[in-house]
């Protein structure tokens, strides 16, 4: 049979279209995969080193117990030799406790432009067994908070990964050092002994984990506020520094404002605050250390608390379920409300309604009232308001209100006095109390 020239082209014609067919639907090539940075589990690390051809820092695990935190030690052992920040070191690790994925290939060589050429990049190697790193990768620039331009070993290839911000790599030898000053439990501490220039203070707790006074140059044994108490020992207690000073620092430690003792068994800690201690920074040493710390000024303040501030603040002392009536009087407004079986009504003025749930919520309050502080004047001049509280067996007692006015920090306070004494109250407790009055 022979074929004509038309049936020839469309012959062709049905074959390159069938070839172009072919080629759309088959599949497109796969991308090349990224390589992953392999995870180093952090309890397996051993040394961390971070270099560069001009520097090295090395870490060395000294201590570690699988299971207890508080047992693990790391030291700095180039080019200082000091206890490194335990913190610190795990921050690191656990960046590459799992497989890090490279999240971007960027360039291939002009290492420059990323600071990853070797007079600039760091190279960070991460020890477990042997002589050989479980991890290397070296570290460029920044690209975001997380994030770094990296090269693999023996690779040009430029990538990003969430390996941390190349600033925590930058950090001097210096900033690695163990910030924790003191870390004594606050369970464990069973006397609190301060020395100021005007008073001599020992706490002590007893059996049944209570404080109390055991002298006082100033005045006789009083009712302590074992939350204060316990506050201050928790805070001298577990210190860690923002800043570590050599021992020739200028803290004022020639005439230091004062110091703290704390016993805890066998332990015995002392800290003495230097006088160029300021409210936002103070200036302690430890012990027998050398090192001047710098630390917040709160430590400061609580170690120079006056005797006041460790007064009791219990403002009342009974069980909330004992109230039967409240009575507020403000100027020539007076507004009372009684508790009964369906819960609490207002009984003067006529006309008005008051919040059960809030009135209970007033009464639970009254019972544990605490204030904020005690004036060391205990002045109390005037009298703006007072709130009268009737208890079922037919006792009273009452809160008189005095004017506001303000702490040294700028807190709104308002002094007050009861049977027990005068008080500074928080303003916004106050507030709290005439809500449920409808004031």
């Amino acid at each position: 049979m022979k074929l004509h020239l038309k049936t020839y082209v469309l012959l062709a014609v049905a074959l390159v279209l069938a070839a172009l067919n072919a080629w759309t639907v088959s599949p497109a090539a796969a991308p090349t995969a990224l390589p992953s940075l392999p995870g180093v589990i952090p309890d397996d690390v051993t040394k961390i080193v971070i270099s560069s051809p001009i520097e090295r820092l090395e870490l060395d695990r000294t201590a570690f117990e699988k299971g207890k935190p508080e047992a693990e030690r790391w030291q700095i052992v180039a080019p200082l030799d000091y206890a490194a920040d335990v913190a610190q070191v795990r921050a690191l690790l656990r960046v590459y406790g799992l497989a890090v994925p490279m999240d971007a290939r960027i360039d291939e060589g002009n290492l420059k432009d990323y600071q990853l050429e070797d007079q600039d990049a760091k190279v960070v190697e991460l020890y477990t067994t042997g002589a050989t790193p479980a991890l290397q990768v070296t570290v460029g620039r920044t690209v975001g908070p997380n994030t770094a331009f990296v090269r693999l070993p023996g690779s040009s290839m430029v990538y990003r990964a969430g390996v941390g911000p190349r600033e925590r790599y930058d950090q001097a030898a210096a900033d690695w050092r163990d910030r924790v000053v003191l870390d004594v439990p606050a369970a464990s501490v069973t006397r609190l002994v301060l020395r100021r220039a005007e008073d001599e203070l020992t706490f002590d707790r007893g059996a049944a984990g209570a404080w109390a006074v055991a002298s006082s140059t100033q005045t006789k044994p009083f009712a302590v506020d074992a939350e204060t108490v316990e506050s201050v020992v928790r805070t001298l207690g577990r210190i860690r520094a923002g800043d570590i000073h050599n021992a020739a620092f200028p803290g004022g430690f020639e005439a230091p404002l004062g110091s703290a003792t704390l016993t805890a068994g066998a332990e015995v800690h002392t800290l003495t605050l230097g006088s160029e201690s300021t409210p936002k920074s103070a200036y302690v040493k430890v012990d027998n250390r050398p090192e001047v710390f710098q630390v917040s000024g709160q430590l400061g303040r609580l170690l120079m608390l006056p005797l006041t501030g460790f007064r009791d603040r219990g403002m009342f002392r009974f069980k909330a379920e004992a109230l039967s009536g409240l009575t507020l009087t403000e100027g020539s407004i007076t507004i009372a409300i009684q508790r009964g079986d369906d819960g609490w009504t207002v009984t003067q003025p006529a006309n008005m309604d008051v919040d059960s749930k809030l009135a209970d919520g007033l009464a639970a309050a009254l019972a544990g009232l605490r204030a904020a502080a005690i004036p060391e004047d205990n002045a109390f001049a005037s009298v703006t308001g007072r709130l009268l509280l009737q208890k079922k067996d037919g006792s009273t007692e009452k809160l008189e209100i005095g004017p506001a006015e303000k702490d040294a920090e700028g807190h709104a306070l308002v002094r007050v006095r009861t049977a027990s004494g005068v008080y500074l109250l928080p303003a916004a407790t106050l507030r709290e109390i005439e809500r449920v009055f409808g004031r």
